[in-house]
């Protein structure tokens, strides 16, 4: 669509002379000029400073990395170098001055508890310095700004941490949210060619996302299949109608919501995971390891006073939703509130939220063990990766804090 005021830039010919539109011009300056200083007068938290510098973890140099005899598998971006491996958490001495936690992705339904907390200054309350809340696009690795020492915490997958750690990051699971897989694939339904079953998959195209690719590898190994997975930084329903993929990587919350919302949920087939025995929990939080040792006070401090703002999201629904549609539309999101209402009931749900605050954070240990025989049998682990015991601590548990200080 053309802005009203960036007409062309003719030369306008008289009978005898060649005017020239001055005013076009200058209005077409005026909008340049206005591009140039907006970043200047953007407030905190703008996209432009989610970019983070090439460190030593980055996929250009993770080729000439000393790898993990026990992470063979890995993708490239898991393997760490010996050097790296052996950094520690930087010596603070005194008060810590802000704690960073950045989210795999923008301003969503699954970080709602953590933007509630900070808006109604739970935080602060807990007596915690300043908690900065920053999001990052699906390109960017969450686990590799623990080791670049650019986050205190990260909010990411189970799956995806968890291999980090196995291929060397010295990083922990402290708080499991997502209680429960909520992922699955879906596929067009195309008078024809109709995909009936999971099987029908088998060698073709599916369209996953970037560094949220773990789980969907996973299921298909898991089913021994081998379709092609393109990776993607966003969901779109179009490329499926392009034909240019087969199906698409999906969670319940956005994807189910948005077909249904939208009246379209009979123009697709949904496969969840669950249905065929994989439940690999979704969403937790991670630091490093020497930082929890170092400030388990903090930690838990933090841990709690997220889960309390996950108490205001369920008692407060209504006003939860304003606050996150706020943040979406800072970051130019969609911020349709019939749908994120619709996002959140389906995401209270996989979040299973305890009335009991400090009964909130376990890791379902049997989806723990499910993914780690996975992860082994498929050949992505051996068999001396981590157990649950070495990494994850629920720091609101008075035993696991008792395991931290060991």
């Amino acid at each position: 669509m053309r802005l009203p005021f960036l007409t062309e830039i003719k030369f306008l010919r008289t009978k005898d002379k060649i005017r020239f539109p001055f005013g076009r011009v200058l209005s077409l300056g005026i909008f340049c000029l206005f591009l140039m200083i907006l970043p200047a007068g953007a407030e905190e938290l703008k996209p432009a400073d989610l970019h983070f510098k090439e460190g030593p973890l980055s996929r250009e140099t993770s080729e000439k990395q000393t790898v993990s005899p026990q992470t063979k598998g890995l993708p490239a971006n898991h393997h760490v170098r010996e050097d790296v491996r052996k950094l520690e958490y930087p010596e603070t001495t005194g008060r810590i001055p802000s704690l960073r936690i950045f989210f795999q992705g923008l301003p969503d339904v699954p970080y709602l508890g953590f933007i509630t907390a900070q808006k109604l200054g739970y935080y602060k309350e807990a007596g915690l310095p300043e908690v900065q809340l920053l999001w990052m696009n699906e390109s960017q690795d969450a686990c590799e700004l623990l080791m670049l020492g650019q986050a205190d915490f990260v909010s990411a997958w189970m799956i995806e941490g968890y291999l980090a750690c196995a291929g060397g990051q010295p990083i922990v699971a402290i708080s499991q949210t997502a209680q429960r897989s909520s992922c699955g694939v879906c596929v067009r339904k195309i008078p024809g060619s109709e995909i009936q079953n999971i099987e029908q998959l088998d060698g073709k195209k599916i369209g996953i996302w970037c560094r949220k690719e773990g789980i969907p590898r996973f299921f298909f190994a898991h089913k021994q299949m081998h379709p092609e997975f393109i990776v993607q930084n966003s969901f779109s329903f179009f490329l499926m109608k392009k034909k240019v993929l087969d199906a698409l990587f999906y969670t319940s919350y956005s994807a189910k919501t948005f077909a249904e919302i939208y009246k379209r949920r009979d123009m697709f087939t949904f496969f969840d995971f669950d249905t065929y025995g994989v439940n690999i929990p979704e969403d937790a939080l991670f630091c490093r390891r020497s930082f929890i040792k170092r400030y388990p006070d903090i930690a838990e401090k933090f841990v709690r006073a997220s889960w309390k703002g996950w108490k205001f999201v369920a008692d407060n629904p209504q006003e939860a939703i304003q606050m996150l549609r706020e943040q979406r539309i800072r970051f130019s999101l969609s911020a349709d509130s019939v749908q994120l209402r619709k996002q959140l009931q389906v995401w209270m749900d996989i979040l299973m939220l305890d009335a009991n605050l400090d009964q909130n954070g376990h890791c379902s240990k049997d989806g723990f063990a499910q993914m780690r025989t996975g992860l082994i049998k498929n050949g992505t682990l051996h068999k001396d990766a981590p157990h649950y015991e070495d990494f994850f601590y629920n720091i609101l548990d008075p035993k696991d804090r008792i395991r931290i200080k060991k």
